[in-house]
């Protein structure tokens, strides 16, 4: 079943009386604001550029790329549309910018997030700029098997961080994701962070994050103590 099949299954099974296939809990949990903020303020020539990771695959990553206060007005956003999340195993998901497909049916993109996909395109070389957005909530413990993302975004896939950090992992091919071995590269992503990976990285390996509460940051490739710090926030 594709995801397009399951978004349809996900609002035709929605319970009597909530929003968006949530539950009464998920709302109060993920509660709306007022209104969107019609600008998330990105200064293009101020966005740090994404390095390159040590490798192989070939991984770029800018570890504070957004601002605080352009994380705090896409959240306050994504808060604002919360009836376009559905809820999918182990996740909410939310699209803008249409069905994926195939075949692609585009849908233009709210004006934060056509702000959001130039500031990555600008950054990050990504040309044509990014045209769909697929935001994944998860909840602690909560997370995706090793996949690829097929045709849908080639040749490249870009993942901004909101909120907390997490481990992120790739995979030569599925009998190495199912070896209990190490993956070929373990990444820490805090919040704020944008990731970019194309070529090898998005074609052939596999991608995901482990359904865990914990992450061991040994084998991440750019642990330090810094990084760990802005992981973790504020006192």
């Amino acid at each position: 079943m594709n995801l397009k099949a399951l978004i349809r299954k996900a609002k035709e099974d929605k319970p009597t009386g909530t929003s968006g296939g949530y539950a009464a809990s998920d709302v109060a949990a993920f509660p709306a604001d007022e209104a969107e903020v019609k600008s998330l303020g990105l200064t293009r020539s101020l966005l740090p550029q994404p390095s390159l990771l040590p490798g192989p695959p070939r991984v770029l990553l800018s570890r504070e790329w957004l601002s605080v206060d352009a994380e705090a007005a896409l959240i306050k956003n994504l808060r604002a549309r919360q009836k376009d999340f559905v809820q999918l195993r182990g996740k909410r998901t939310a699209r803008f910018g249409g069905d994926p497909g195939p075949p692609f049916a585009p849908e233009t993109l709210p004006p934060w997030l056509q702000e959001l996909c130039e500031a990555v395109s600008a950054c990050a070389g990504a040309v044509p700029v990014p045209n769909h957005v697929l935001v994944n909530h998860y909840q602690a413990g909560e997370g995706i098997m090793p996949h690829t993302d097929g045709p849908a975004y080639l040749p490249r896939a870009a993942i901004i961080s909101l909120g907390s950090a997490v481990v992120f992992e790739f995979w030569r091919d599925h009998a190495h994701s199912a070896s209990g071995g190490p993956p070929a590269l373990s990444v820490l992503l805090p919040p704020r962070s944008l990731l970019v990976f194309d070529g090898e990285a998005y074609a052939s390996h596999l991608h995901g994050i482990a359904d865990r509460r914990f992450d061991s940051l040994q084998g991440a490739v750019n642990w330090t103590a810094d990084v760990e710090a802005q992981c973790q926030g504020p006192d």
